[in-house]
C-alpha cells in the first residue's frame, strides 16, 4: 500500500466533516475525465522538494512544493497525476499550509517567489544506512547523482523539468523489520448509559508482508535463535497503548484466550499498556487473527450538553503501536448508541500532523439496529468504513452527537422486569399442569372410592361401632356440620394413610384443601419439598394440630447440635422442631418428658454400665412377662430389667384423657433399651379406649378404638413398624 501525504500552500478543501449519517451507504465521489484530458498550464512549480521514507512497512511521501500562478485569472485547481496502478493505493492525500500546519487543511493564497528558481529535489530515506544497489542519473544532473548522507538518498536538484515528466528510480535495501499489515480491522464501541461503561473490541485479521521463510519453521531453532540477539522479520509482541482510566483487558484469539499477555496498568492520568505475544511467532507470510478488548469509564468520553442530547468523543483507530508501523486494508468502526438514540450525526477530528485519514467522500457511513439481549427493537448502531489507513490514524478522533430521551433510559430495566415476570408466570402455569395419567375425581362418592371405604372398614381390627358412626356422621352432615370435638378425638387415627384415604371421600377434604396455610407450623419455617406427601395431607394435619395432640408430632431421633444451622441454634431449644427426622434438639415423648441429645448420650451410658455391671442377669420367676424396675429415676424413666430380652431398659408410663371429653383416653408406654451395637432404641405403644358407662352396671366398659407399638433405632434413624391386632399402624404423624 502506498500512502502519499502532499503538503503545499494552495487551495483545498477542509478534512473535517460534519454529517449527518444516512440509511444507505454513501459511495466515494470520484469526477471521471477524458481520456486526452490535459492539466491547463496555468501554474509553475518554482520550487518542488519530494521526500519519500521507507521506514516503516508502508511508504510515506512528502511533497513541499512552491507554486505560481501563470495565468491572467485566478485559479483554484491544481492537478497532481498519478499512475493507475498507484492511484488505488493511496490511504490519505492531505493539502496544509506549510508555515501553518496546526490550522488544518485549508485554502491559502498563491505566494510570489523568486522567478528564478525552477527547481526540484528528491529525497529517499532508508529504514538503514547500507543500500547496496540504487539508480544513479547522468543526464539530469552533472556531479554525484544521488548524495548519500547515512540512510538519506538526495537527487537533485533538477531545473526546468518539462511538465508530465517522468524518471523512474529502482533501489535496493535490506530489512529485518516485520511489515505488518491487516486486512481487515473491526472496531466496536458500544456506550451503556445505565452501567456507565464503554466497552471497546478490535478485531485484528493481521498479515505479515516481510521475508518469508526459506525452509520449514523449526520450533527448536527457533527457541535457539530467540536467546541470541540476532534480527528477525518474525512478528514477536505488540504494544498496545490504552487511554487512561482503561480496565479489564482481555487478548483472545480463534483458539481462545492467550496467556502470553501482560498488562502494566498507568498511574492516574497515565496510559496503560498492553504488551502482546501471539500464540506463535508471526513469519512472513503467515496470517494471525485475534481480538483485544477493555472497558472504560463512560463519563471521560460522554458529556451531556442538553436535556437529552449527548456527545460523545472516542479515538477513531487506535490499535498496537510499533516503531515499524501497520496498515489497514479495510476499517470497519462500529458505535453501538444505547437503545431509542435518535438524531445521530458525526464529525471526524484531525490532530496537528497529518494522520493520513482520505477524504470525507471516501468514508461510507451508515445507521442500522444492532440487537442483543434483553432488547426490544434494537440499539442504534453508527457504522464507518474506510479503506487504505495507517496507524498514523490513531491521533483522529470521532465526535458523534445523539439524542437519547428519559423515556427511552427506562426501556431497558422495564424489560428485564417484564422477562423476569414471563419466567415466573409460564413456571406457574407450567407447574398447575395435571400431568397425572388418571385424574382424582373430587366431587361424590364414586364406585372405586366406596370400595376403599367398605374394604378399609373391614381390614380394621378392632373398630369400634362409636368410630364408624362418626364416620358415617360427617358423610351425611357434610362440611358445615361438623363440630371440633370429634376431630379431636379422631386425630391420632386420620394421619394414617389408610384412614385419610377414607377422609378424602367425605366433604370434609374439601374443606380441609381450602386452608391458607398449606403446610403444619412444625415445619412451616423449613424448606422441604412437601408437595411429596400431597397438599391435602398436610392440611389436614394442620387443621388437627392443637394443644392435645402436638405432642405425638415429637421425633424420636435425635442429633447433636453441632448438626444445626445457625438459624436453629438461634432459636429457643424447646422450638425446635423436625420435620421427617432432621435436625432435632429437644423433642418431647409426652407430656411429662422431654429429651435433649445429651440425655440420649447419658442414657446410653447408664445402660451400657448396667450391661456390663450384670454380664449375668438375675433369674425371674418363671411366666413373668413384667420387667423389674429399680429404684433409679433418669430423666422420668425407671431403670429396670427385661428378662424378655435379657437387657435393662429404661421404661415410663402415663395416661392421658382428651380435652373436650373425660370418657376418651390415652396411655403411653415408653421403653429405651439398646441393640447389639449399643444404639439407643425406643419401643412405643399407643392405646386409645372408650370408657363408656354401661346403664346397670356399675363398672365401666373399655372399647379398645386405637392402638399402635413402634420400634425406634434413634442412632441408625431407622423406624420399624409392626402389625397389631390385624390392621397396619403408622410410626408418627404421616411417615408412612
Amino acid at each position: 500500500m502506498r500512502f502519499l501525504s502532499i503538503a503545499a500552500g494552495l487551495l483545498s478543501t477542509s478534512y473535517s466533516i460534519l454529517a449527518c449519517a444516512a440509511e444507505s451507504s454513501n459511495s466515494n465521489a470520484q469526477t471521471l475525465l477524458a481520456k486526452d484530458f490535459k492539466p491547463p498550464q496555468v501554474f509553475k512549480n518554482t520550487n518542488l522538494v519530494r521526500n519519500t521514507n521507507l521506514e516503516k512497512g508502508y511508504v510515506r511521501e512528502t511533497i513541499n512544493v512552491v507554486v505560481q500562478n501563470t495565468d491572467k485569472k485566478p485559479q483554484s485547481d491544481y492537478y497532481v497525476p498519478f499512475p493507475a496502478d498507484v492511484f488505488s493505493h493511496i490511504g490519505g492525500f492531505e493539502v496544509r499550509n506549510k508555515k501553518s500546519p496546526e490550522k488544518g487543511s485549508f485554502p491559502v493564497t498563491a505566494v510570489e517567489v523568486d522567478g528564478d528558481r525552477f527547481t526540484q529535489k528528491t529525497k529517499v530515506k532508508f529504514p538503514t544506512p547500507h543500500v547496496p544497489e540504487y539508480t544513479t542519473t547522468s543526464k539530469l544532473k552533472t556531479g554525484n547523482d544521488p548524495e548519500k548522507q547515512g540512510s538519506t538518498l538526495t537527487y537533485g536538484p533538477y531545473t526546468k523539468v518539462a511538465p508530465g515528466s517522468t524518471y523512474p528510480l529502482t533501489f535496493r535495501f535490506e530489512s529485518t523489520k516485520p511489515v505488518l499489515a491487516s486486512s481487515l480491522l473491526e472496531r466496536d464501541i458500544e456506550v451503556s448509559h445505565w452501567g456507565g461503561n464503554l466497552a471497546i473490541e478490535e478485531r485484528y485479521w493481521l498479515r505479515n508482508d516481510g521475508a518469508n521463510l526459506s525452509k520449514n519453521f523449526d520450533r527448536v531453532e527457533w527457541a535457539r535463535q530467540s536467546y541470541g540477539s540476532g534480527a528477525s522479520s518474525a512478528l514477536q509482541e505488540l504494544k498496545y497503548p490504552l487511554k487512561p482510566g482503561s480496565v479489564d483487558p482481555y487478548f483472545t484469539d480463534d483458539v481462545g484466550n492467550v496467556s502470553t499477555s501482560r498488562y502494566r496498568p498507568g498511574n492516574p492520568g497515565r496510559e496503560a499498556h498492553l504488551e502482546l505475544k501471539p500464540r506463535y511467532p508471526v513469519f512472513g507470510g503467515w496470517k494471525y487473527s485475534f481480538r483485544v478488548g477493555w472497558n472504560n469509564h463512560l463519563s471521560s468520553f460522554l458529556r451531556k450538553v442538553g436535556a437529552e442530547s449527548y456527545v460523545l468523543k472516542v479515538p477513531f483507530v487506535e490499535g498496537p503501536k510499533t516503531a515499524e508501523g501497520i496498515q489497514y486494508d479495510h476499517v470497519v468502526v462500529r458505535v453501538v448508541l444505547p437503545e431509542g438514540a435518535t438524531d445521530v450525526k458525526y464529525e471526524i477530528l484531525e490532530g496537528d500532523a497529518p494522520n493520513g485519514l482520505p477524504d470525507s467522500s471516501y468514508i461510507q457511513s451508515s445507521i442500522s439496529k444492532h440487537r442483543t439481549y434483553m432488547d426490544t427493537i434494537g440499539r442504534t448502531a453508527l457504522t464507518l468504513k474506510v479503506d487504505n489507513l495507517s496507524d498514523e490514524a490513531r491521533d483522529s478522533q470521532l465526535l458523534v452527537t445523539y439524542t437519547y430521551p428519559f423515556t427511552a433510559g427506562l426501556r431497558k430495566p422495564l424489560t428485564v422486569a417484564a422477562g423476569l415476570f414471563s419466567v415466573f408466570v409460564g413456571v406457574w402455569f407450567i407447574g398447575s399442569l395435571d400431568v397425572s395419567i388418571k385424574k382424582r375425581t373430587r366431587n361424590g362418592l364414586n364406585a372405586s372410592k366406596e370400595r376403599i371405604v367398605s374394604s378399609s372398614v373391614t381390614q380394621w381390627y378392632g373398630m369400634s361401632t362409636w368410630m364408624h358412626k362418626v364416620l358415617t356422621y360427617l358423610d351425611q352432615k357434610g362440611k358445615d356440620s361438623y363440630v371440633q370435638s370429634d376431630l379431636d378425638r379422631l386425630c391420632l387415627a386420620l394421619t394414617c394413610k389408610s384412614l385419610f384415604k377414607i377422609i378424602d371421600c367425605w366433604p370434609l377434604a374439601a374443606e380441609l384443601r381450602n386452608s391458607t396455610r398449606a403446610r403444619p407450623r412444625w415445619i412451616y419455617d423449613r424448606y422441604y419439598p412437601w408437595e411429596k406427601a400431597g397438599r391435602e395431607r398436610w392440611e389436614l394435619l394442620r387443621r388437627l394440630e392443637n394443644a392435645n395432640w402436638r405432642r405425638y408430632m415429637g421425633c424420636y431421633k435425635l442429633h447433636p447440635v453441632n448438626e444445626f444451622s445457625m438459624l436453629d441454634l438461634w432459636t429457643p431449644a424447646d422450638r425446635r422442631t423436625c420435620f421427617f427426622g432432621k435436625l432435632v434438639g429437644v423433642v418431647r415423648l409426652c407430656p411429662c418428658i422431654e429429651m435433649t441429645f445429651r440425655d440420649k448420650v447419658r442414657i446410653t451410658k447408664e445402660l451400657i454400665r448396667l450391661q456390663q455391671r450384670e454380664q449375668q442377669p438375675a433369674a425371674q420367676p418363671e411366666g413373668s412377662n413384667e420387667a423389674q424396675r429399680g429404684d433409679d429415676h433418669n430423666k422420668g424413666f425407671l431403670l429396670g430389667f427385661d428378662p424378655a430380652t435379657g437387657q435393662h431398659q429404661c421404661i415410663h408410663e402415663c395416661n392421658d384423657h382428651w380435652r373436650q371429653s373425660q370418657r376418651i383416653k390415652a396411655q403411653r408406654n415408653l421403653k429405651f433399651g439398646l441393640d447389639e451395637e449399643h444404639n439407643l432404641v425406643l419401643e412405643t405403644e399407643y392405646q386409645v379406649t372408650d370408657l363408656q358407662s354401661i346403664p346397670g352396671n356399675a363398672m365401666e366398659h373399655a372399647d379398645n378404638i386405637w392402638y399402635q407399638q413402634t420400634e425406634t433405632s434413634i442412632e441408625n434413624q431407622v423406624w420399624q413398624q409392626r402389625r397389631r391386632n390385624g390392621y397396619y399402624t403408622d410410626s408418627r404423624w404421616c411417615l408412612d
